[in-house]
């Protein structure tokens, strides 16, 4: 009678529209008709806010706990043109990387809307939560913690909430041009479709052929080199890293002619690579079974899902993982193909700035702040460096003299962690052969952080041996210190050097000593 519910309050379902597409595809076709937020892969809980909103009347409020992802991500497009074009965002409480719910890892928000064209949209978040609970934490706000954002910030584009000094920030960053004025494009690795099949453990290297164990064969086997080519994970990429090294290794059935790659045929790959055929064949009703799932080819049933371009990796890169607590960027000029949890930056052909100034410039506290205020919070702070985030950030044109002065300090710092990771892994080898371990625990690989007799004690306690002689116990103290010394030595060195980068990146950017506190705040400690 009245035209609609005063309150209209919920906990939505989380699912993705995908399995409805294949079993009542009928039932999306009505949604998409009928509802502006059903665009792209949306999600249930988007719909279910739309419609909430249209069984309130006039004036009436609206409060849904749901996921966050809807302020970035494509599938929020709809529902973020919805409410930003009718105003109807009363208040955002924003949970960030805590969850809410115990048995589901879901990061969420309280979404208050009022039906009315509200003159402002009040936002709040919690980040961390120190020694107090989420639920105590929430109990004590009152709307003074509340900043009022203009809507003119709003559209169907992504949401950024910064405000005040953080905004002013983003706004000096947004005058330099942006990032893909100078590379060409920053795509994801390679997608297997099934990395354990494709990705495999080297164990020995013979003359033509490696020996490798598979997860999905759950044994050794024997394949061509020529097929296989090394790759790297999120886990090999560091911060101001030199990548030297490979720990796995990829089955790649694609030759690269004239900058374009082709595919094997069936009967080319079998007189070729017999050994990697004859493997691949043990799973290739498997293989069919997900290329017609996919909508690929099933005819190349071998191929990788996105192979993507063998020509991209034949040059040098900077490379980021995709998950990351602070800037952990690499170079890698080894030729290295990578998985789909790193991402790589392949420059224009006509931009001649060195990577290595670049580098300091992604590697920045700035680009973390930057990362922090645009991107998505997962977890315990890190975020997600995809393209989508990356490609929307603004690097200044150096002039020739600060150009090379970055270089030399990242040139420093590159050799001076190369130096570090090499005594680091001697001792650590050193260490696992004469006492037998195997798999080092946490503290005994931070060794450095020890005393002696710390270090002695955890020894005896990991091999559960106290029989260590005097004369031993001497030898491994001088060798201890002698490597504990070098490596702090190092570390120092290299912090040194990229505090002063930092402070170089600052001015570049042209920030005040303000602004500086500001993006220093709770920037994360190096885990390298």
């Amino acid at each position: 009678e009245n035209g609609g519910f005063d309150i209209v309050v919920g906990n939505p379902p989380y699912l993705r529209v995908q399995g409805l597409h294949e079993s009542h595809e009928h039932i999306t076709e009505y949604l998409e008709k009928n509802y502006k937020s059903a665009t792209g892969r949306y999600d249930y809980y988007v719909l279910f806010a739309e419609r909430g909103v249209t069984l309130l009347k006039k004036d009436g409020y609206f409060g849904f706990i749901i996921p966050h992802k809807f302020t970035s991500a494509q599938l929020g497009r709809g529902l973020r043109k919805y409410l930003a074009e009718k105003k109807l965002i009363h208040s955002f409480l924003n949970f960030t990387h805590n969850f809410v719910f115990k048995d589901s890892a879901v990061y969420t928000c309280i979404l208050k809307l009022k039906n009315t064209e509200n003159k402002k949209l009040l936002y709040h978040s919690i980040e961390d939560l120190g020694i107090k609970s989420l639920e105590s934490l929430v109990a004590a706000i009152t709307s003074k913690d509340f900043v009022a954002l203009d809507y003119d910030k709003f559209s169907e584009k992504s949401w950024n909430f910064s405000h005040g000094s953080s905004s002013k920030i983003l706004d000096k960053v947004k005058r330099f041009p942006n990032i893909l004025e100078y590379f060409e494009k920053i795509p994801q690795g390679i997608v297997t479709g099934d990395n354990d099949l494709f990705i495999l453990e080297p164990i020995k290297e013979k003359s033509s052929t490696m020996i490798l164990f598979s997860k999905k064969a759950g044994e050794k086997i024997e394949l061509e080199k020529e097929i296989l080519k090394p790759l790297i994970t999120g886990i090999d990429v560091k911060k101001y890293f030199q990548i030297t090294k490979n720990r796995q290794f990829i089955i790649y059935p694609y030759t690269l002619e004239k900058e374009k790659q082709i595919i094997f045929e069936e009967d080319e790959l079998k007189s070729k690579f017999p050994l990697a055929f004859e493997y691949l064949s043990k799973f290739k009703e498997q293989c069919i079974t997900k290329k017609k799932k996919y909508g690929t080819n099933p005819k190349y049933w071998f191929s990788l899902h996105n192979s993507r371009n063998l020509f991209w990796f034949e040059q040098e890169r900077i490379v980021t993982a995709q998950i990351s607590l602070g800037c952990n960027m690499s170079i890698d000029n080894r030729n290295f193909l990578h998985n789909e949890q790193v991402y790589s930056f392949l420059k224009k052909k006509n931009t001649i700035i060195d990577n290595k100034y670049f580098l300091a410039i992604l590697n920045s506290k700035i680009m973390w702040f930057f990362m922090k205020n645009t991107g998505v919070v997962l977890r315990g702070g890190y975020f997600r460096f995809k393209t989508k985030y990356l490609g929307a950030f603004h690097i200044p044109y150096p002039s020739k003299r600060v150009e090379k002065e970055i270089i030399e300090k990242v040139s420093m710092v590159l050799k001076f962690k190369e130096e570090y990771l090499e005594k680091y892994a001697k001792f650590l080898s050193r260490l696992q052969t004469t006492f037998g371990i195997n798999d080092p625990s946490k503290k005994l690989k931070k060794f450095y952080e020890l005393s002696f007799s710390s270090f002695l004690i955890l020894i005896q306690k990991t091999t559960k041996k106290d029989n260590i002689s005097l004369k031993e116990q001497d030898d491994w103290e001088e060798y201890f210190q002698l490597y504990k010394k070098q490596l702090l030595d190092l570390r120092n060195k290299y912090e040194k050097l990229e505090d002063q980068i930092d402070k170089m990146v600052y001015d570049i950017y042209e920030l005040t000593n303000e602004e500086k506190q500001i993006v220093e705040k709770n920037y994360p400690k190096s885990n390298f």
